[in-house]
């Protein structure tokens, strides 16, 4: 159970939520189990190897004042529509505090993805992952607990070689103080090619929980970009799940960088030979933020490659928190496996806790691992002051190079100016000195 949080109250207030969901009739069903485990194992503590360093009080505080707090009327659908960030190109499809919009929504305006609501295909999304994957210390009580509270979802289905002309944007927006959970199903046919944009954002003081799972079958190529900019109120407990089949290639993109507690659980099973996947990721913990990214690259099949890179900025009193795994299984043989995560602490209250892991049960491979925390490089200031740059100038340039080098993996058409947009308010000064040739 986390702490300072009454177990009896919380499941009361889990159980209204859940009584609050709606959904389809099958699901009644898969509540009440989940009801029953989440009442038996609660949300995991620091005593959990996988949560040591994140406390869910302020989950459990947010889930109570969601199921207390009058229901009072929704937004208009101008003023949500007003909060969701302009999107040129590509179907959109919106979720507002779990919940699917179809008058926020614009979808089949991409030739070869086929949308459809999820109904029972919901089950999908509430598949276990493999059994050596759903350990006891990933938190049994946040699966439940998420599959209580799922709201709604869908399912995009992109036929054989199908290459897709523009992005899909999955926006899951939190207007409201609720606790409430939504997922999409994506799946690739073979050779095709597609980029998915999901983007979580609003400044309720909300739970917002997401499952995202892709299927990549083989020689497919996915682009997915992941941006979190929940307000400072919010809470996002967030799962991907990848399985990439033989001969395709994901490039993975997340950017944390909102919310007052976030947990992004990211697995990726390479499950052909042959598979790849690229992974990048940021976060940036300022205020009292306190932003936790778990991680595990599973390569089952031979000459399957992986390169992980994860880079942390901490200011303030912010923590960050970075469990990256790779493991390699029998008969995963040629793996190619790299995995790097560095840190930057910006005040001396910041803290990042990194955890690079590597587990290895097969022969012939190359694989690597590492991580650095640390403050600005003085050296690298002093070097900047002695051509004539300013203390403060010299510190926004280092700090723009270090985000930038993540950000710059964005993929085109404007969320780069977005996502620098929202440093730029929290690091004055960084898009004019990331600009700089």
């Amino acid at each position: 159970m986390s702490e300072r949080m009454d177990p009896g109250a919380l499941n009361r207030a889990v159980r209204d939520l859940a009584a609050r969901a709606g959904g389809p009739a099958w699901l009644a069903a898969q509540r009440a189990t989940a009801l029953h485990e989440f009442e038996q194992y609660g949300l995991p503590g620091t005593a959990t190897e996988d949560w040591r360093y994140t406390n869910l009080g302020p989950v459990a505080q947010r889930i109570v004042a969601a199921s207390s707090a009058a229901a009072g009327p929704a937004d208009s659908s101008n003023a949500v529509r007003a909060q969701i960030p302009a999107i040129a190109d590509g179907d959109l499809a919106v979720f507002v505090d779990g919940q699917f919009r179809s008058d926020l929504s614009r979808l089949g305006r991409v030739a070869g993805a086929a949308w459809a609501e999820a109904g029972t295909a919901l089950t999908g999304l509430l598949a276990p992952p493999p059994q050596d994957v759903a350990t006891a210390d990933s938190g049994r009580g946040v699966t439940a607990l998420k599959t209580a509270l799922l709201r709604d979802g869908l399912v995009v289905d992109i036929a054989e070689s199908v290459v897709l002309d523009a992005p899909l944007h999955l926006v899951f927006l939190h207007s409201r103080s609720t606790a409430a959970h939504a997922g999409v199903v994506v799946r690739l046919g073979a050779n095709s090619i597609a980029t998915v944009i999901e983007h979580h954002l609003g400044s309720a003081s909300a739970v917002g929980m997401s499952t995202t799972k892709l299927a990549c079958a083989a020689r497919s190529r996915l682009a997915f970009v992941k941006l979190q900019t929940l307000g400072e109120a919010a809470c996002h407990l967030g799962t991907q799940q990848l399985t990439v089949g033989a001969e395709a290639a994901v490039d993975l993109l997340h950017l944390d960088l909102g919310g007052r507690l976030a947990r992004n659980d990211l697995t990726v099973e390479l499950a052909g030979p042959g598979a790849t996947v690229v992974s990048h990721g940021l976060f940036f913990a300022d205020g009292a933020r306190h932003l936790d990214n778990h991680t595990r690259i599973d390569h089952r099949a031979p000459r399957t490659r992986s390169l992980e890179v994860y880079r942390g900025i901490a200011d303030d009193s912010g923590r960050g928190v970075f469990n990256g795994r790779i493991v390699v299984h029998p008969g995963a043989n040629q793996t190619d496996a790299r995995l790097t995560n560095q840190n930057l602490l910006l005040s001396n209250l910041a803290e990042i806790d990194t955890k690079p892991e590597l587990e290895i049960y097969a022969d012939d491979v190359r694989c690597s691992h590492g991580a650095t925390t640390g403050q600005l490089d003085r050296n690298a200031v002093f070097y900047l002051r002695s051509r004539g740059i300013g203390a403060e100038e010299a510190r926004q340039l280092l700090i723009a190079s270090f985000a930038r080098e993540i950000v710059r993996h964005l993929p085109p058409g404007g969320l780069e100016a977005q996502v620098i947009g929202i440093l730029e308010s929290r690091l004055p000064g960084l898009a004019a000195a990331g600009a700089r040739p």
